[in-house]
């Protein structure tokens, strides 16, 4: 079995967010095909669940290294966030074995650095998604000093995901509309992949909270704030006019105090970090995600899918899903939205129409069997 050396950005486990949904999705994969060594970067935080990786390097640095590294933007024409991950103590290590690997990996394009003037060894990455796509929609709606980083991570990324397509033997992205994205700022005709992110299909139907609207998110990531901010502030209230019972769930880790200030323990509830945010949304009349920036697909939305609960969610929020029958619900501004919203919550049976339809397309186009096929084509030729 070959070699492959797996470069990760951050911890995996425990999963609290999209991000490490998607990394160990494909270590779960690549482990089907090589014998993988892994190296995590991580800030001040000690390697939970260290038996999940294997064989395992972990670099822990703290956040004001992080800092510090990412100031060399100024040195270079990397984009802010590479520099933040680039560290020579990894890059030294990665050097001194990086020769006995047939194979090396990098989790996106935050970790490519270390292994781009390698030329010996097949160099794959997993964009997850345009980073400069959701910087360039971030930006719009941020705030000095983040809207300045957006713009210029927007920019470098542009330029940095063309290079390493052209560098890479092999690269794959999300979606369609990521791979569009990439494609159409990159003068490289190689191949992109698509490889979507693969959702589990409960067949336990679990009975609602009447008028229980959820959103489930790592909550200090920007787009997640952004999208909850506005709902609570320019859609909630609409609902609440005509359903005075409604409730809605902020679910996830790491709420910002911003966020924890929206709780007022009536009709909103900030809950912060759960064991299993399945509790919630196995038990919402609707699971929303109104996103207004970010990439990719939503996580959020093809696990509730997968669980066959009614969603809904925006134009942005559905990018990267063709849906046809009507799985999920998409609006196009905060009066649609908040109109779909009171309509289905007025009408269970619609609702229970959509989680069927929503089920069945997470069974047809993003199950294990599905993915895996989907990443068996993209490493081919390489185990």
């Amino acid at each position: 079995m070959k070699k492959l050396l797996f470069i990760s950005s951050r911890p995996i486990y425990p999963i609290v967010g999209g991000d490490q949904i998607r990394t160990a999705q494909c270590l779960e994969f690549l482990r089907l095909y090589f014998d993988v060594h892994v190296i995590i970067i991580g800030s001040d935080e000690n390697l939970s669940k260290p038996d999940n990786y294997g064989s395992y390097k972990y670099f822990q640095n703290s956040k004001l290294q992080h800092l510090f590294q990412a100031l060399n933007f100024v040195l270079n024409d990397f984009p802010i966030q590479v520099n933040y991950y680039y560290n020579r103590k990894v890059q030294k290590y990665i050097d001194s074995i990086i020769h006995s690997f047939d194979v090396a990996f990098c989790n996106n394009l935050r970790t490519a650095q270390y292994v781009r003037k390698y030329k010996s060894v097949v160099r794959m990455i997993d964009f997850v998604d345009a980073i400069s796509m959701n910087y360039d929609k971030a930006r719009k709606y941020a705030r000095f000093p983040m809207k300045w980083i957006y713009t210029i991570d927007w920019k470098r990324c542009k330029i940095y995901e063309s290079t390493l397509l052209n560098e890479f033997d092999r690269a794959c992205v999300i979606s369609e509309v990521d791979k569009a994205f990439i494609l159409d700022n990159s003068n490289c005709n190689k191949k992109l992949s698509v490889i979507g992110n693969m959702a589990n299909v409960s067949d336990i139907v679990f009975p609602e909270e009447n008028g229980a609207i959820v959103f489930v998110g790592k909550m200090n990531y920007a787009p997640n704030v952004l999208a909850v901010k506005n709902f609570v502030n320019n859609i909630f209230p609409f609902i609440l006019a005509s359903i005075p019972t409604a409730k809605f769930y902020v679910v996830g880790t790491h709420p910002t105090r911003e966020i924890q200030n929206l709780d007022n323990s009536k009709n909103i509830f900030v809950t912060g970090y759960v064991e299993d945010t399945n509790e919630y949304i196995d038990r919402a009349s609707v699971v929303i995600a109104p996103m207004m920036s970010g990439a990719g697909i939503q996580n959020k939305i093809i696990q509730a899918m997968g669980r066959g609960r009614c969603v809904v969610t925006t134009k942005i929020g559905s990018e990267g899903l063709s849906i046809e029958k009507g799985e999920i619900g998409i609006a196009n501004s905060n009066l649609e939205l908040a109109n779909l919203l009171v309509s289905l919550l007025n009408n269970p049976a619609r609702r229970v129409e959509m989680g069927k339809l929503a089920k069945g397309y997470i069974m047809e186009r993003l199950s294990k069997e599905a993915i895996g096929e989907e990443f068996r084509e993209f490493i081919q030729g390489a185990y």
